[in-house]
């Protein structure tokens, strides 16, 4: 039976998941997500692995925390709102793959046809991709990844925040993921930014065969620029210069800092290290101060580029989605019946 979905694609943020998910949605059989997602783990976590929607009281609870998600919020902005009677519907199958499917089929980017691969773009994703198979053990991964000075030259740009915090969440999460070939067999596959970017249709093609569908030469292009940020922006087409700019754009201290602390994985993955002469990592005190100004320069980027009102409100929106949504599901059942 050919590979219908789920499909996620993950990586670490700024990482080319967003210029993947577009290529990708070009093929007639992929209809991915409009929004990520963001939700999918979490309430998983808070309703248990083994979906119970028996209980009229508990479909209610999850349309709540659902309405919450900043998905369902940006969807109802697109003026595409949920179907929740139909959606009770998948809920009264207790099956997580059922609801997802249809909450993704949903917000997808094309109107869903039978035969259709559904999925979802969450770079968030990349730490929980064993907890998803483990609900969705049909799921597939495509893990983009992306030099780490050219990652965090990307995030400083996009939202002011730390090269030094931005290496630090390469490396570990890098780390954390070499264990997922062997978990996942054929059902993961990891590509280079670079790759994409030099050799995109070898590179579109070996994607083709991993989801066994056929190749279409749309997907070497953009139906529309999706890019509000960077060299990219307005761009149609693939940018093949766009990796290697940190060479003529960082100093070599900030190159050196950032392969210091990078320097494990980026020698597993064979990124050539250009200044670093061993592994440098930041202290525990010290990553903690990084990290508290990386949400403060985090903070401050959304507040300037939404206004101080608008700023608020979404900063809000994620806390909301990061948050409530761990909470454990007997204590928050509790208070909603208190």
């Amino acid at each position: 039976m050919p590979f219908e979905g789920p499909l996620f694609i993950v990586g670490l943020s700024r990482s080319g998941t967003t210029l993947l998910r577009s290529l990708l949605n070009r093929n007639s059989r992929i209809s991915l997500t409009i929004e990520e997602s963001h939700f999918v783990p979490f309430v998983m976590r808070k309703y248990g692995k083994t979906a119970d929607f028996s209980s009229e009281r508990v479909k209610k609870h999850l349309r709540s925390d659902l309405e919450k998600t900043i998905i369902f919020h940006r969807m109802k902005l697109r003026g595409c709102p949920m179907d929740w009677d139909e959606l009770n519907k998948r809920m009264d199958l207790n099956s997580w793959n059922e609801i997802i499917r249809f909450i993704f089929q949903s917000f997808a980017i094309k109107p869903f046809q039978p035969g259709m691969i559904w999925g979802d773009k969450t770079p968030r994703y990349l730490p929980f991709v064993p907890e998803i198979k483990e609900i969705l053990p049909a799921a597939r991964f495509i893990h983009i990844v992306r030099d780490p000075r050219d990652r965090a030259m990307s995030v400083h740009a996009r939202w002011n925040k730390l090269f030094s915090r931005s290496a630090m969440e390469w490396n570990r999460q890098i780390r954390m993921s070499r264990s997922y070939p062997e978990l996942l067999g054929k059902d993961y596959m990891e590509i280079r930014y670079e790759e994409l970017l030099s050799a995109p249709e070898k590179t579109m093609r070996g994607l083709c065969k991993f989801l066994e569908i056929d190749f279409e030469p749309p997907m070497l292009t953009l139906e529309k620029a999706d890019w509000k940020y960077g060299d990219t922006k307005g761009k149609l087409h693939i940018v093949p210069e766009n990796h290697n700019k940190f060479a003529g754009q960082l100093s070599e201290r900030k190159i050196r800092r950032i392969e210091e602390i990078a320097y494990p994985m980026m020698r597993e993955l064979g990124y050539p290290i250009t200044v670093a002469v061993r592994y440098v990592p930041v202290g525990r005190v010290t990553a903690v101060l990084i990290r508290i100004l990386d949400m403060f320069f985090h903070g401050w980027s959304i507040i300037r580029s939404r206004g101080i009102l608008g700023g608020i409100d979404w900063s809000l929106r994620i806390l909301r989605n990061r948050i409530l949504l761990r909470k454990n599901p007997k204590t928050a059942l509790k208070n909603r019946r208190s």
